[in-house]
């Protein structure tokens, strides 16, 4: 139960939502300490190595299947089967890569792995854009940071509850809005909305 007084700082707090992207609006690669621009790089080849990994797998054959029966706009790239499909088909696709042998990240408090969602989606956004290496992997390391504070706000103390939930499904669509929202310049009211979506459509 809430004291009046911690009743009162909280209302003078801004909503959660534009809270964090005011914070993503803001994000600069030059502000990251040289050890996060470090690890946003080894953060990327080594989702590309494990989407290499598992690009021949099984259940990728099945999204790539998929993809081209359904067709749309080739932008990008599904890694290592010399195959493209729209952004969102191509990040599904690359995401299921990256994770289907379970070589993917894991954040140890939480159990989520915020680099696949965040990676395969900028890797997609960014083949029809023209973005600059610290734009990326600015957003990545965005990505990545907010999935891994919403994963944490849900399932660690002091939080109330942990009720079972697939944490990756809630807190990746969040990190995912959140770093292509920044590498597409969304402004903080956008920023707002595409988290707001996202946050609506946990899987």
């Amino acid at each position: 139960i809430e004291s009046s007084t911690d009743a009162g700082s909280m209302s003078n707090r801004p909503p959660l939502t534009k809270a964090i992207a005011a914070y993503a609006v803001g994000s600069r690669y030059d502000a990251l300490p040289g050890l996060v621009q470090a690890e946003a790089v080894r953060a990327f080849v080594n989702w590309v190595g494990v989407t290499l990994g598992g690009c021949r797998e099984s259940a990728v054959l099945r999204a790539a299947q998929y993809l081209a029966a359904r067709g749309g706009n080739p932008q990008a790239s599904v890694i290592g089967r010399g195959q493209r499909s729209d952004p969102a088909g191509a990040a599904f696709a690359n995401c299921i890569a990256s994770s289907v042998l379970a070589f993917d990240d894991a954040h140890p408090g939480t159990i989520a792995h915020p680099r696949g969602p965040a990676a395969a989606s900028l890797f997609a956004i960014a083949q029809s854009r023209v973005v600059s290496g610290s734009e990326f992997l600015n957003a990545l390391a965005l990505g990545i940071d907010v999935q891994c504070r919403i994963a944490k706000a849900l399932v660690q103390a002091p939080a109330p509850i942990n009720a079972g939930f697939y944490v990756n499904g809630i807190s990746g669509p969040v990190g995912v809005a959140t770093a292509v929202g920044r590498l597409t310049g969304l402004d903080a009211q956008q920023m707002a909305w595409a988290i707001g979506i996202a946050a609506s459509q946990p899987v």
